[in-house]
Formats: C-alpha cells, sequence, structure tokens
C-alpha cells in the first residue's frame, strides 16, 4: 500500500515495484466480497488504485490479519 498526499507519486511507485513482479495493472473498485475472494489462496499482492471505500479497506486489513 502506498499514503500520501494526491499526485505524490503513489501509484507511479507501486506500478514500478508491480513489474517487478509481473503485474502490469491495477483493480478498481472492489466490494468486500470481491476483495476477499482475490486475496483468498494468493500470496503475491495486487495493485488496488485508489480505495475510495475504506470500510472494504478496513475489513479486508482486518480478514486478512485474522486469518
Amino acid at each position: 500500500m502506498a499514503y500520501g498526499q494526491p499526485v505524490s507519486g503513489q501509484s507511479t511507485a507501486v506500478s514500478i515495484a508491480m513489474s517487478i513482479l509481473g503485474h502490469k495493472t491495477s483493480i478498481g473498485e472492489l466490494t468486500s466480497a470481491g476483495a476477499l475472494k482475490l486475496t483468498k489462496g494468493r500470496t503475491l499482492p495486487f495493485w488496488w488504485d485508489d480505495a475510495s471505500d475504506f470500510s472494504v479497506l478496513e475489513e479486508l486489513a482486518v480478514s486478512s490479519y485474522n486469518n
């Protein structure tokens, strides 16, 4: 996760880091169910750019920690 002020290069930094792992695209909006399904059984990270629904982000973080 990259955190910072708008237009300060977070997306660029994450894009560079993820391209090293072979990921070329980001994920748009997700529901809680979609986010949990995406992370199930996955060890590699995914790139979720500009998450706007922080309740989904919170639920994903708590669920990931508890599992």
